[in-house]
């Protein structure tokens, strides 16, 4: 059983989803001259805060079966009635003296590590995006506008939100106001520690004025969301020194003596080579960038035992051969970056109803369904 949600404007967990969905860059776009503020709300945290909660242990079950009732997302009354049998009928016992006394029935929280529970979380979070979905309608707040009528106002991914808002004190007060009614109905509470505001062709003053209001930290671009960055020039080398920089805290931890030759090539291929694939699954990345990684590559490759330089015994361009051709299978970055890119291409087509797609549509509408333009100052 799979969840599929109405509103596209979220990408959650249901079938087809993918985490790249939610990493939009529409901050740097021609078309977004206005001022703006968005808001990260990193994660949820609950109303009774104590070490070691989960996200779901906030959760109100009266909530969650008032959803349950409404059918929009469940239309069978059998699948209902079945999830509200697993949620309502949940008892605790108190162990006393190593054997359990009495029976203590739920009225929140979702049990930790049932199959169930990121299903209910997300019944949950369909419900903050409806309501910010009704807000925008309503004209109480006002996210980001593209040309030909395309508004976003927000993204979800699991417990990861990013908010778009123009910089009003109106649209800002009726946000917050929003999100106060979401705790309150369903138990759960924003995590300010982990949240930030970020502003676009916003002063400093005034976005230090709304963070205070909020009451969380001032971030600026770019910043990382869902683990990309955010915000920054893809052709720059400087936009991926995480990459260069998590390569090199690995190689720092091996300990040259104790690696074979095939342990090394073993390493390379297994865990160095999967570091950047995340983020070349969204950006192409420059030749440079490419080079210096694969020339960390050869010197763990080559070196010593006790880590001195050693001349390299066979070609690179040989190695980074298939094993059919006689190399040893090393995958050279700007082929698997092309090939990661190339997917996107596939997913256009086959995708109709994808976010990014539609997003992309009402940026370059008018164009031919085939061509799909670049454009310099966006990676949307």
């Amino acid at each position: 059983m799979f969840l599929e949600l109405e509103s596209w404007k979220k990408a959650c967990i249901f079938k087809g989803a993918s985490i790249f969905e939610g990493v939009l860059e529409l901050v740097s776009s021609k078309e977004l001259q206005s001022s703006r503020v968005f808001l990260k709300l990193e994660s949820w945290k609950n109303a009774c805060i104590f070490k070691g909660a989960s996200i779901f242990e906030g959760i109100r079950l009266s909530e969650l079966r008032s959803l349950l009732s409404l059918g929009r997302i469940l239309p069978k009354p059998s699948e209902r009635k079945w999830i509200r049998g697993c949620i309502s009928n949940v008892t605790y016992s108190v162990l006393i003296n190593g054997r359990p006394q009495g029976r203590i029935k739920a009225n929140r929280g979702l049990r930790q590590g049932d199959p169930l529970s990121p299903f209910l979380f997300v019944i949950a979070m369909d419900y903050l995006s409806r309501l910010l979905s009704h807000l925008e309608a309503s004209g109480a707040i006002k996210g980001v506008s593209l040309i030909n009528n395309c508004n976003i106002s927000h993204i979800l991914f699991a417990d990861d939100i990013l908010l778009f808002l123009e910089d009003n004190d109106f649209f800002l007060n009726n946000l917050r106001m929003a999100l106060f009614l979401f705790e309150k109905a369903s138990g759960l509470k924003i995590n300010l520690s982990k949240s930030a505001l970020v502003p676009v062709n916003v002063s400093l003053n005034r976005a230090k004025e709304c963070a205070s209001f909020w009451d969380i930290s001032c971030h600026s671009l770019p910043l990382s969301y869902l683990g990309v960055p955010l915000g920054g020039n893809p052709k720059s080398n400087l936009f991926w020194r995480n990459v260069e920089d998590k390569i090199q805290k690995k190689l720092n931890n091996w300990k040259y003596v104790q690696i074979s030759k095939g342990g090394r090539l073993t390493l390379i291929k297994s865990t160095l080579s999967s570091l950047p694939i995340y983020q070349l699954s969204v950006f192409q990345a420059p030749s440079s960038m490419c080079k210096n990684i694969e020339k960390a590559w050869r010197n763990f490759l080559w070196k010593g035992s006790n880590g001195s330089k050693r001349s390299h015994l066979i070609n690179w361009t040989k190695v980074s051969k298939s094993k059919e051709e006689g190399g040893l299978g090393i995958s050279r970055l700007q082929v698997t970056n092309k090939a990661l890119l190339s997917k996107w291409l596939w997913r256009y087509f086959s995708e109709p109803n994808a976010l990014w797609r539609r997003l992309i549509q009402c940026k370059y509408k008018g164009k031919h369904p085939g061509d799909i333009p670049s454009n310099n100052s966006s990676s949307s």
